[in-house]
């Protein structure tokens, strides 16, 4: 991605990004960048509205009814933003705060079931992205199609694809 929409996005979503200068940190391959064409853009910008959104609750224990479980969800952290074999992929992790902590050692069933939650949403959200990169053009953002040309795949409008040599995956 350019360099200039590549800051638009990180600015626009700093949380997100925290790791992003963190070259320490061994599964981290933020320090690349996001690796994939300009056309996704506007997928990749709301992907990141949608995980950067807050969530927090209140709900009875799993383990005492009685009891409640306060929660912020835990910040879901970007690792990798690439293109592979043609779409989006998008690998995160989740960072918890003191508080979640706390009471995950006090109801720890309950706090597996709240992040399970997360974890699927965020899951759902980013599987969404991807489906949408695999029909946009990389490039461009217009209507696209997977293709191929000696073993690299991309997803390019049909023009823009013959004009570099690619053929339409049937």
């Amino acid at each position: 991605m350019s360099p200039l929409l590549e800051q638009q996005l990180v600015c626009k979503h700093p949380g997100l990004f925290a790791k992003m200068d963190d070259k320490s940190e061994p599964r981290n391959c933020m320090s690349f960048g996001i690796s994939c064409g300009d056309g996704w853009f506007r997928i990749l910008d709301v992907l990141f509205v949608t995980l950067s959104t807050g969530y927090s609750g209140t709900c009875a224990t799993l383990e005492d009814p009685k009891q409640t479980f306060r929660y912020e969800f835990p910040a879901v952290v970007l690792d990798q933003v690439k293109e592979k074999f043609g779409t989006l992929r998008v690998y995160y992790h989740l960072e918890m705060d003191e508080h979640f902590d706390e009471q995950a050692k006090k109801y720890p069933q309950t706090a597996r079931s709240v992040v399970s939650d997360l974890t699927q949403y965020v899951n759902g959200a980013i599987a969404m992205a991807e489906a949408l990169s695999a029909v946009t053009c990389e490039d461009t953002g217009a209507p696209g199609v997977m293709m191929s040309r000696g073993g690299w795949y991309r997803t390019m409008s049909l023009e823009d694809g013959k004009k570099q040599g690619f053929s339409p995956i049937p």
